[in-house]
């Protein structure tokens, strides 16, 4: 399979939800996760870090910021 990005020149292979975002990137970070983006509020209000897989794939893990 060839990463969204690379076949049609963006997108997330996967988006995931999560509230741990924080100590997802403190953890990944910890383990050598190679980190493409850190956590930071996307212009749609998502809380979001963006990670690479083992295959370079990119799997956001995020959540919509409460109003």
């Amino acid at each position: 399979m060839i990463p969204n990005r690379e076949q049609y020149g963006y997108g997330y292979d996967a988006y995931l939800y999560t509230e741990s975002g924080p100590e997802l990137e403190t953890e990944l970070t910890a383990k050598g996760v190679k980190i493409v983006k850190p956590l930071n509020i996307t212009d749609y209000q998502n809380r979001e870090i963006v990670i690479e897989d083992c295959d370079g794939r990119w799997l956001a893990l995020g959540l919509k910021i409460k109003k």
